[in-house]
């Protein structure tokens, strides 16, 4: 099943920093609550897992549905968009910057 993620990432706890979206293909539904691997751990950081905060199955649409995750807070914009690089090069996520 394909799902389309969004999450928020902010570069302090008062600053957005972008939108990160993507797709991924699971082999079931999701549910509010459980824990989503964004990335794994490897030579350019460590494993980030994000709460699910909703779930919308989108019946026969492009996508199987969506999936809200929480926000994410890094400390600063230089971390913000490194990470971002991050996801794009390991996931093919892409961060709209505000």
């Amino acid at each position: 099943m394909r799902f389309h993620v969004d999450m928020s990432l902010y570069s302090s706890p008062t600053e957005p920093y972008g939108n990160v979206t993507g797709f991924v293909e699971l082999d079931s539904l999701p549910y509010v609550g459980q824990m989503f691997q964004l990335i794994g751990s490897s030579e350019t950081g460590s494993a980030l897992s994000l709460r699910i905060e909703a779930v919308r199955d989108a019946g026969e649409e492009e996508a199987s549905g969506s999936i809200a995750l929480e926000d994410y807070v890094v400390e600063g914009p230089e971390l913000a968009e490194r990470l971002g690089e991050r996801l794009d090069k390991e996931t093919g996520f892409h961060v709209y910057v505000y």
